[in-house]
């Protein structure tokens, strides 16, 4: 017997509240066990940004030119220390105000957060659902850590990162954040296993499963990070998403430059085009930059970024955005080449000026994104932001979109993000 849509997406909002409810009992069953050690920190981050479409873009799709969005982050952080496991909680309740066309939040990276996790257990449930309105909960995290035998153990919601954490990355696959994306306080969780153990000296070794909500999609990846010649030198190897792929980052400093990179040879799915690079089944992708201080408080960065999954021409650009690595959320840009320049200066001891351009060498168009850093107490702050393309913009004809640049079809916009911490 076939259930209705609608009492199939009634039953789940009640599995999944049900869900949540079972979450904050066994949070304060576990803040009520005695425990040598327990830290709490309340983290709130307040969201507002304003963006505008371009005129060919909002037409064609007859959606409003202007959207105004307003987010609420608060999450509770639990971290209970007991005499043989450490146990890691944290729960955000978030609420979502849009006024506009939610579109926009994915034509700039601003605004659009993180890529799908390996969320294996459902533990979101919207408490509300209505029109412009969304107020949902959500675990984020949820772990165990033990010692045994030389091995340290992790199991379940945590968050995992890859490479060197720059302003955009080829190998985070597993959680990447977009470029650009400002509020990086909390990285959202996956359902993993970690286990580590020393390697050499100063080096750890690494293997981790990641549990997706597809089988075929869990993720096997080994891991090894060392230091040498003072550099901090990271191998990854193993599989996600149904392709193996291998990987490698660094970062040192050699003559007060900064110098770091990613490296990173995917195994092509074989439904998936095939828009240039040196082999039909494997693509590769690379950044690398260096970054150096100036005096007087300035600091500069330049890096390139290629990747073989990416178009050459603006032509393949609308067929490229269809492909799996961006429909998945671990690559981000539709182009082969790009140039990303960054500039910081420290205004004063509370104030720091930061300017980052991605530069398309494609079709020469850019996305420019300063943002002014300011402290505004021991645990809080406050970033103004905005965003600017340039490029040829999109131009509507009678049957189609044309694209003509990457960056020309993204929103102009501004915004703040306010985080204050309470700890206990």
């Amino acid at each position: 017997m076939k259930i209705p849509a609608k009492a199939a997406d009634q039953a789940r909002i009640i599995s999944h509240r049900y869900c949540q409810f079972i979450i904050c009992t066994v949070m304060l069953v576990f803040m009520a066990c005695p425990a040598e050690g327990l830290d709490l920190t309340v983290a709130s981050r307040q969201i507002f940004h304003y963006s505008r479409l371009p005129e060919a873009l909002y037409n064609h799709l007859t959606e409003p030119a202007h959207t105004a969005l307003l987010q609420s982050m608060n999450r509770l952080c639990l971290k209970e220390q007991h005499p043989w496991f450490v146990l890691r909680t944290e729960y955000e309740l978030s609420s979502l105000y849009c006024d506009g066309n939610q579109l926009t939040a994915n034509k700039n990276w601003s605004a659009s957060g993180f890529a799908p996790g390996y969320k294996k257990f459902a533990s979101a449930a919207d408490f509300l659902n209505a029109g412009r309105t969304n107020i949902k909960g959500q675990l984020e995290r949820f772990d165990f850590s033990f010692s045994m035998a030389g091995f340290d153990i992790q199991i379940g919601r945590q968050p995992v990162s890859f490479g060197t954490s720059h302003f955009i990355s080829v190998i985070d696959v597993l959680t990447p954040s977009q470029p650009g994306y400002l509020d990086r306080s909390f990285k959202p969780g996956i359902d993993a296993l970690r286990v580590r153990t020393l390697a050499g000296i100063t080096g750890e070794a690494e293997l981790i499963f990641a549990a997706a909500p597809d089988n075929n999609d869990n993720a096997f990846i080994g891991r090894v990070r060392n230091t040498c010649n003072g550099f901090d030198l990271e191998l990854t190897a193993g599989r996600f998403r149904q392709r193996n792929f291998f990987a490698t980052g660094f970062e040192g400093e050699r003559r007060r430059v900064t110098i770091w990179g990613e490296l990173a040879l995917f195994q092509r799915r074989n439904e998936e085009a095939v828009f240039g690079g040196f082999s039909n089944q494997m693509a590769f992708s690379w950044i690398a930059g260096a970054e150096r201080s100036t005096g007087h408080d300035w600091r500069h960065g330049l890096a390139l970024m290629h990747q073989d999954f990416g178009a050459r021409s603006a032509g393949n650009l609308a067929e490229v955005a269809n492909t799996l690595p961006l429909k998945q959320g671990w690559v981000h840009t539709a182009g082969s080449d790009y140039l990303l320049i960054n500039t910081e200066r420290k205004m004063n001891p509370l104030t720091t000026l930061n300017v980052n351009i991605i530069h398309s060498l494609v079709d020469r168009s850019s996305l420019i994104q300063p943002q002014l850093n300011i402290s505004t107490g021991n645990e809080s702050d406050l970033a103004i932001f905005a965003w600017f393309n340039t490029g040829k913009k999109p131009e509507k004809t009678p049957n189609s979109l044309q694209i003509h640049s990457e960056f020309g079809g993204f929103s102009n916009g501004l915004g703040l993000i306010y985080r204050v911490y309470f700890n206990n």
